[in-house]
């Protein structure tokens, strides 16, 4: 069996599901089969996102990330050439790398440093990609999901110190050196 046709199982732990199970998807050929586009639950103090039939904890200080998570399911709406200048539509893949990359990173920096994260924009890109863009008078950061979401990009700059950070991103683990930037965007 090939990796293009295997089936992909995530398991998410939590108080409430007690670490069981929770999605089962098909993955082939590239593609997810049958994932319906995002829902949003509030349950206790936890907040979740779900994409299609993965379900994402938040922790509940994180109402922000939420937020902007909720007012970012709009995008998916947006067609191939939704700026009338031929652009590329909605790709869920690339989303859904994108989210899941923001909520993990999210979770961990309350967990490692009992600090909310402020909130990227969340912004879909003329060839379909996605960004998560932090922006201030001091830094920027921009990640950027692309081709069906297996691979990405990010760019951060500290004005201040003229210290940047660039590189690739090959998968959606946490990533240090990310987190450490996401800290100061607050």
């Amino acid at each position: 069996m090939s990796y293009q046709d295997k089936q992909i199982s995530l398991m998410y732990y939590s108080s409430n599901y007690s670490g069981k199970t929770i999605q089962n998807s098909n993955y082939k050929n590239g593609y997810f089969d049958s994932i319906p586009i995002v829902l949003y639950q509030e349950k206790e103090s936890e907040l979740y996102v779900t994409l299609g039939s993965d379900v994402l904890t938040l922790y509940s200080k994180l109402k922000e990330i939420h937020s902007e998570i909720d007012r970012s399911k709009i995008l998916s709406k947006r067609m191939d050439d939704w700026d009338e200048n031929g652009a590329t539509g909605f790709i869920r893949e690339n989303y859904y790398a994108a989210i899941k990359f923001l909520v993990m990173h999210a979770n961990k920096i309350y967990i490692d440093h009992s600090i909310g994260i402020y909130p990227p924009e969340i912004v879909l890109a003329r060839d379909g990609s996605i960004d998560l863009q932090w922006r201030s008078e001091k830094f920027i950061l921009v990640i950027n999901f692309r081709e069906l979401g297996l691979y990405g990009d990010f760019y951060g700059e500290d004005y201040i110190k003229g210290t940047v950070i660039k590189g690739p991103i090959d998968d959606i683990e946490i990533n240090d050196d990310l987190s450490h930037w996401m800290r100061k965007l607050k």
